[in-house]
């Protein structure tokens, strides 16, 4: 991206320029001042003073047309005639016209700042789970695990559910507060276990060949899975 040199030197470098094409006028050509402008990454500040800087001359030339123009002003420009006068103003119309063309052009194209992506340290601070159990000697995965993730198994001490949580396709699961996003709402299920001490260090020696199949061989009520985790909730394991 091009640097943006806001100094007074850069400004006085380009008014200098605007200086140059005004003293040619108006014998000369009207120049591509928008043409200027883009190639040199004027700066939007410097748009606006160049503007002041030469409206007050733009408006001595509009005078010059009027019936009720000051003598004072019209004896100044006695040098000129009508069509000279003419052409002042046309170039005067184009260069404020070129001005806010390119200041049109800065906003439209102006880099939009991107939020900076969380961390997932930051995404899972708010969440909900239970660290360690006792009863059933489970320990919960790093919860920072869980963002990125295409699966994910929990356990819910409270009411004896094995859960598995499966990312939507194309896209991994993600944490927002509370709540696990993006998951497959279809194949995230859960069941009741039985006998929960059993099944669970079965499931703990598990690999990922037999995980395939562990929650078809639970013979148990299938449910959905709503996304939310809470303080009884331990979290298994995750797949990336």
């Amino acid at each position: 991206m091009d640097l943006v040199d806001f100094s007074e030197e850069r400004y006085n470098e380009i008014i200098g320029q605007f200086e140059e094409w005004t003293d040619l006028q108006p014998s000369n050509d009207i120049p591509a001042m928008f043409d200027y402008l883009k190639k040199n990454t004027v700066a939007q500040a410097h748009i606006g003073k160049i503007r002041s800087y030469y409206e007050p001359v733009a408006a001595e030339f509009q005078a010059l047309t009027q019936k009720d123009c000051p003598e004072d002003l019209a004896e100044g420009y006695t040098h000129l005639s009508k069509a000279d006068i003419k052409q002042m103003i046309k170039f005067f119309d184009t260069m404020f016209s070129d001005l806010d063309a390119y200041a049109n052009l800065k906003k439209a194209t102006r880099a939009i700042r991107k939020p900076k992506p969380k961390s997932a340290d930051k995404l899972v601070a708010k969440l909900k789970f239970k660290k360690v159990d006792d009863r059933y000697k489970i320990v919960s995965v790093d919860p920072t695990t869980v963002v990125g993730a295409t699966e994910l198994w929990v356990f819910n001490t409270k009411n004896r559910k094995l859960g598995k949580y499966v990312a939507q396709e194309h896209t991994t699961l993600m944490v927002k507060g509370t709540t696990l996003q993006f998951f497959d709402e279809n194949l995230s299920v859960q069941k009741t276990l039985r006998k929960p001490e059993a099944q669970l260090t079965e499931f703990g020696k598990a690999g990922k060949v037999v995980l395939r199949k562990f929650m078809d061989d639970i013979k148990a009520t299938e449910t959905k899975m709503n996304g939310r985790l809470n303080e009884h909730i331990v979290l298994l394991k995750v797949s990336k």
